[in-house]
């Protein structure tokens, strides 16, 4: 019993039955940063805009949304290299 319970790890590992949903995850990912970022840079424009069309420019609002931007973009890229999941 104990050498079937040391075995089975191992043949489950090698068998890849996880490589289907790391492939689903990976487009989730991918597809909702490219999504979000869009979003962001239609905000940047009309926040732009209405700073440009009012004279007034907001730092703080502006470096919000693009430091957003920033972790929308690196965001998962910076998970998957600090768990190793690349």
């Amino acid at each position: 019993m104990l050498i079937a319970a040391s075995v089975l790890p191992t043949q489950v590992a090698a068998s890849g039955w996880a490589e289907p949903a790391e492939g689903v995850l990976e487009d989730i990912s991918t597809g909702l940063v490219s999504m979000s970022s869009r979003v962001i840079a239609i905000g940047i424009v009309i926040i732009g805009g209405w700073a440009a069309g009012s004279g007034y420019i907001d730092k703080k609002k502006m470096f919000g949304v693009v430091a957003g931007e920033i972790l929308i973009f690196y965001g998962p890229q910076a998970i998957e290299m600090l768990v190793g999941a690349a």
